[in-house]
């Protein structure tokens, strides 16, 4: 055993100290670097368990993600044809409306990684507090200047939906 171990710790010696020709290690390249920037969002559908399509947050749906070099990342999307609120100031306004306006979309924000297919958010706060402090991976797909992303399934308005989502590189 020790004349093996006394091998290794050569190599490795010998490696270290440049001794030994070899090539120079490829240029590493960051991995989130085709996902950077920023995405605005063309729909968003949930299916349930039988492949029945659903909007939860209506088929009017308007969104916007950003992916940065340092890995942040903030996604939001509302209902673009939901009422306006009775009164600027939403602290007086009815909760029929506070609610309608809290159900109409999402807002979350945190750090994100790529590992194969997968894109795992790490989120930091959100409109909805469960999800504060909550990881999720979405699998995720790049056709040139589309996002394709696909959250795990969850309960949305009573039913179990996998949402779908589709994003453009914003100005394309």
């Amino acid at each position: 055993m020790k004349p093996t171990i006394l091998l290794l710790l050569s190599i490795l010696f010998i490696t270290g100290c440049n001794l030994v020709p070899h090539k120079q290690p490829a240029k590493r390249i960051e991995i989130s670097h085709g996902i950077m920037g920023s995405w605005d969002l063309l729909f968003l559908k949930g299916f349930d368990p039988s492949g029945r399509i659903h909007y939860p947050y209506d088929k009017n749906i308007k969104g916007f993600a950003v992916f940065d070099k340092q890995n942040n990342f903030t996604i939001q999307y509302y209902d673009a044809t939901r009422t306006r609120m009775s009164k600027s100031d939403p602290f007086y306004c009815s909760d029929a409306e506070i609610r309608i306006a809290f159900l109409s979309g999402a807002s979350f924000f945190g750090n994100y990684h790529l590992s194969g297919d997968s894109l795992i958010l790490n989120v930091k706060a959100a409109s909805n507090p469960n999800m504060n402090s909550y990881s999720e991976t979405r699998l995720y797909e790049l056709r040139g200047d589309t996002l394709l992303m696909k959250a795990p399934a969850k309960k949305l308005n009573g039913i179990l939906l996998q949402e779908h989502s589709v994003w453009r590189r914003s100005g394309k």
